[in-house]
């Protein structure tokens, strides 16, 4: 089975200027239970006319599910929207290298356990007066691990994450614990 969808979906217009934004997608099952999905993106000149490097990314990804066990993984990059003209001094993000990969396993019917772990890194570079190139990286890193147990209507969610260099901030350790009750009437 293959699934492919493209195209242009729209044209932003605003203070930044007008451009286009152009998906394409693509999903392919080559054997029972194996998935593999691409995507990539253009937003053309959107922001600006005057571009150095226009908006752009795209992902790959695959999940494989056997029985009770599924696994995944993918990749994604995004590169923004660069303008000419803006200070050499000051770092500019040239793009993100994002990496997840994850685990499932339905121990029954009504209890089920996963762990992810994603990695996204920002790359920057500048220039300085001395017209001295400067290219350096931050990584983000989160990991969780999910626990669903459903009995009758109801299900009981609990989610531990731990991210490290939260929002790209070097030593800022952040731990999210959520605890959520849904049910079905």
């Amino acid at each position: 089975v293959v699934t492919c969808v493209s195209g242009a979906f729209a044209t932003v217009s605003g203070s930044l200027g007008f451009g286009l934004i152009t998906p394409v997608a693509a999903t392919i099952t080559p054997i029972d239970g194996f998935t593999i999905s691409a995507s990539y993106y253009d937003f053309d000149e959107l922001g600006t006319r005057n571009s150095l490097q226009t908006a752009e990314g795209g992902s790959l990804a695959g999940n494989y599910s056997y029985g009770n066990l599924s696994v995944g993984y993918g990749q994604t990059r995004h590169a923004p929207n660069l303008r000419t003209g803006q200070s050499n001094t000051a770092a500019h993000i040239k793009h993100y290298e994002n990496e997840a990969y994850s685990i499932g396993w339905a121990v029954n019917d009504n209890l089920s356990v996963s762990y992810t772990n994603e990695e996204s890194k920002r790359k920057q570079a500048y220039d300085t007066v001395a017209a001295v190139y400067t290219d350096s990286s931050t990584t983000m890193e989160i990991d969780t691990i999910d626990l669903s147990y459903t009995v009758g209507g109801m299900t009981i969610g609990l989610s531990q994450s731990e991210a490290s260099t939260d929002s790209y901030t070097t030593g800022d350790e952040v731990t999210e614990t959520i605890f959520a009750v849904s049910m079905a009437f």
